[in-house]
Order: C-alpha cells, then sequence, then structure tokens
C-alpha cells in the first residue's frame, strides 16, 4: 500500500502516459499505461487541487467560475488529437526540474475567448496574439495548485518552462 508520496519514477510515468509506476505491486512486464489503481491515485492528486484551481480563475477574470469534477483517462496523443474538432487552442507546459514531461490545456476557441476577454479587460476579444498571451498567463497561475500538489506528493520540485499557447495546433 502506498504511503500516498509519489517517487521521480511513478509521476515521470503519469505525466508521460507510460508505465512503471509501484504504488501497489509491480506493473507486468511488457505491459504499456497505467493500471487502475495508478490511474486512481493520479486523479486523487488532480481532485485535490481542482478546488483551488477553480478559485485562481475566478480571481483571475473577476468573475464566477465552476470547474466540473475533473476526469482521468489514459488514451495515446494520436486518439486525443483525431478526436479534436478542428478550431481549438492549446496551452502547454513542459515540466522541469523534479520530473520531466508536458501538461496543458486543450480548448473550444468559445472557451478560449471567454477566459481571454476578462485577462485583457475587455469583452469581444478576437483569437489573435494579445489573447494566446493572456491564456498563457491565466493557465501558468491556475496551474499553481496542481503542481504545489504534485511536488508535496512526490516530495520533488515540480516546475514548468513557461506555457506555450497554439491556435488551432492541428492546422500547423
Amino acid at each position: 500500500m502506498s504511503d500516498g508520496s509519489l517517487s521521480q519514477d511513478e509521476i515521470d510515468a503519469l505525466l508521460q502516459g507510460a508505465g512503471g509506476m509501484d504504488f501497489d505491486e509491480p506493473a507486468p512486464a511488457g505491459a504499456e499505461g497505467l493500471k487502475d489503481s495508478q490511474l486512481s491515485d493520479f486523479s486523487n492528486v488532480v481532485n485535490e487541487a481542482t478546488d483551488t484551481m477553480g478559485s485562481n480563475l475566478a480571481m483571475l477574470l473577476t468573475k464566477s467560475v465552476s470547474l466540473g469534477q475533473p476526469q482521468v483517462d489514459q488514451v495515446n496523443g494520436e486518439m486525443v488529437t483525431t478526436s479534436l474538432n478542428d478550431e481549438v487552442v492549446t496551452v502547454s507546459m513542459n515540466l522541469t526540474d523534479g520530473v520531466q514531461g508536458d501538461h496543458g490545456f486543450v480548448m473550444n476557441v468559445d472557451t478560449a475567448l471567454q477566459i481571454a476577454g476578462p485577462m485583457q479587460g475587455m469583452e469581444g476579444v478576437e483569437l489573435d496574439d494579445a489573447s494566446i498571451n493572456a491564456l498563457q498567463e491565466a493557465f501558468q497561475n491556475v496551474t499553481g495548485p496542481l503542481l504545489t500538489s504534485l511536488s508535496d506528493k512526490s516530495g520533488l520540485s515540480v516546475m514548468t518552462d513557461p506555457p506555450v499557447g497554439a491556435a488551432d495546433p492541428r492546422k500547423r
């Protein structure tokens, strides 16, 4: 049974969607992905951070924000890409220091503009460089509680590079 702490290898595996975590028992040789118990442990970390993430976003936007219950699923990147419509905005951040990997946010354009407008103090903004910059700032602030929770659970410093935003990355 786990004491709730994640090792470096466990965090790397979670963030990269690969096997190798060892919460209850070793993953079978040749198995791909995480076991249900491992996904559950990671889901608990995300759930713990969600309320604070929502509060941070509400303060940034000076609006009421309601984040739904997060759902953690294990899928490959190609599967995610093919399931998205063409009009999406992404904000991604490379993890540095204590862990290596990526994390990010994918949203439809309407959601992106609902966040970017208040961040810029305007309504009816267009999806342009200023909006992308506003989204990068918002998600850098919103991600803090998740990084803190991962750091606390793992005992490692979990930091990110500055966020990179992109509009409709599938057309690149």
